[in-house]
């Protein structure tokens, strides 16, 4: 049974990673990940607030580099002959300032960026890359106020998926609906070009407890 249930939830991550295609940034970089969500992998979350309650870290900063990416086994892919690989991809990211949190100059953030299937002798399979909505990757030089979970001491990973990431382009904040086309992902938390300096000072409110 637990083997159907898991062949049945890989289906519909195909289905949906076939239905979607690449999404293009502001920064000319295309994402191969699909618009596909999942209530599994994370919480929705209603307001800002919400999202800095559940944050041991909230701070505005940079992606700096990529440091490294991990392929890590999760077992067994459509058969026994297959592996399911999953991505880690660990980034450098230089912050600007913390909102809340230990002060730093630099964290690192980790985020899964990918699954695919090999046989046995290590060869990709027809069906490679499965991305879902929490997956759009970090990119060097993007601009991001980050609500953050420590994943481990040192380590952090973004608080519900893609409604802990606003990405700041020319001034003007948006949250993740603006690549993933997925409503309910962002739901409560959604921001569509936003003043950065009116969006930071709503974050500086939290701090104080103000209602939002």
């Amino acid at each position: 049974m637990n083997k159907l249930i898991l062949v049945l939830f890989i289906g519909v991550l195909i289905l949906a990673s076939l239905a979607c295609g690449p999404v293009q940034t502001d920064n000319n970089i295309t994402i191969t990940s699909t618009a596909y969500s999942s209530p599994l992998y994370y919480r929705y979350y209603y307001s800002l607030s919400e999202l800095y309650a559940d944050s041991v870290m909230v701070t505005l900063g940079t992606v700096d580099r990529v440091v490294s990416a991990t392929d890590r086994d999760m077992g067994q892919g459509f058969n026994e002959s297959q592996t399911w690989l999953s991505t880690l991809t660990e980034y450098a990211f230089r912050i600007e300032r913390v909102f809340k949190g230990n002060q730093a100059e630099e964290i690192s953030l980790f985020q899964v960026t990918g699954d695919r299937y090999v046989d046995e002798q290590g060869e990709e399979v027809s069906v490679t890359f499965i991305h879902s909505a929490d997956n759009i990757p970090f990119q060097p030089g993007e601009r991001y106020l980050l609500f953050l979970r420590a994943s481990e001491p040192g380590r952090f990973s973004t608080v519900g998926g893609p409604q802990g990431k606003f990405i700041i382009i020319s001034g003007k904040v948006f949250s993740m609906d603006k690549y993933i086309t997925d409503e309910k992902v962002t739901r409560g938390v959604s921001v569509n070009g936003e003043a950065d300096w009116h969006f930071l000072s709503t974050i500086d409110s939290l701090q104080t407890g103000e209602p939002q």
